[in-house]
Formats: structure tokens, sequence, C-alpha cells
């Protein structure tokens, strides 16, 4: 599937990971401040996908250049979050991931990053990101717990 040719009205899509540590926790990163888009704000890890690339490789690589972490197990899930900025739509793809090695700052993308319980989301999020956010955390740890099916 071509996610730039199914929905040509999106103006960019994006990856984002759910990476659960062993206590269930979920990592969120904090954006730099010199960031254009919502600098010091938090989010899941993830980036831009690009023309070339699907969302399963452009999480591997994102992960990898912000947080030096190595993906070794990636599923997709149905979750798709859609957001309007300045007036254009922009989508991203939800999918969980599991590393075999801990977060590090690799570059000014991000400057800092935490491991949160599901419920403490909205002392992380933009209170209008949390309910949604949840909500593919939550597909997320399906897919894990079924192997790749929403089951």
């Amino acid at each position: 599937e071509c996610i730039f040719q199914k929905h040509p009205a999106v103006k960019r899509h994006y990856a984002a990971a759910v990476i659960f540590d062993t206590q269930g926790r979920v990592l969120l990163c904090r954006r730099s401040m010199t960031k254009t888009i919502a600098p010091g704000k938090w989010h899941l890890p993830g980036g831009t996908i690009e023309f070339h690339e699907n969302p399963v490789e452009t999480i591997e690589r994102e992960l990898a250049e912000e947080l030096n972490l190595h993906a070794v197990n990636v599923l997709p899930t149905v979750a798709k979050l859609t957001y309007e900025i300045n007036g254009e739509t922009h989508r991203t793809h939800v999918l969980w991931v599991e590393v075999d090695n801990e977060p590090k700052i690799n570059n000014g993308e991000n400057d800092q990053y935490a491991f949160v319980p599901y419920e403490d989301f909205g002392n992380y999020l933009e209170p209008h990101l949390v309910h949604d956010n949840q909500h593919a955390v939550l597909l997320a740890r399906r897919v894990k717990e079924n192997g790749g099916s929403l089951g």
C-alpha cells in the first residue's frame, strides 16, 4: 500500500513507536526547544516517513538516529493519528516496537526521554493528545500480546 497515493490530502506522514519497558511503561520523548513544530512537547518517538520508505523502515531509522535504539521486532497497529497543523493534515502511523538496548539522546531532535505509565500521559502530553495516544498504546499492547494481530 502506498500511503502517499492513498491519502493525497495528507501533507505529511509520520511513524511513531510504542516501546514498553519491563514494567509496562511507555517511552516518551520531549522535542528539543529548537524544533519549529511543537518545541518542548512530549511525544511518542518517531519521525517523518520519507517517500522511499514504509512506516517500518522509518521507525527503524528514526529510533537509531535519535535514540540510538536497535529495533528487533516492529509490528504495525491499526492506529493512525490524524492532526491539523497550520491548516494542513498530518497523519501518524503507530507501530509496536521491541528494542534490545536502552535509549540514549543521539542528536538535537529530542532533549529528554522518560518511560511513563499509561495512566500518567496527562502529565506529559498536551491535553488534546492524551486520549488518542492512550488508545494507540492500547492497540500496540494488543498487537504485542497477540503476536502481530489485534486478536
